[in-house]
């Protein structure tokens, strides 16, 4: 379990309106903090995280072997394409 520390612009949000938090430190005082967050969307995810891999079996798209999500198989191979072209460059 972590929290977001109290220096954090993130802090008093009563909630999150995207799925994912990035962070930039995570640090072990009294509790286990999270610093410099930021809430991320799934688009974003897809575009910059790790390494991208299409089931068309499923009907997914999975991020770093755990961050799945589903869409048409069409959708999946375009953000890999993007990926790969964005990676090109």
């Amino acid at each position: 379990e972590v929290s977001i520390h109290p220096s954090s612009l993130n802090f008093n949000c009563p909630h999150f309106h995207h799925p994912f938090l990035l962070y930039h430190e995570k640090v072990r005082t009294t509790k286990v903090y999270l610093r410099d967050t930021t809430m991320v969307g799934g688009y974003p995810l897809l575009l910059f995280a790790g390494k991208v891999s299409v089931s068309h079996e499923q009907g997914t798209i999975c991020v770093d072997g755990w961050i799945e999500f589903k869409a048409p198989v069409r959708v999946a191979v375009l953000f890999k394409e993007l990926r790969g072209r964005s990676e090109e460059h």
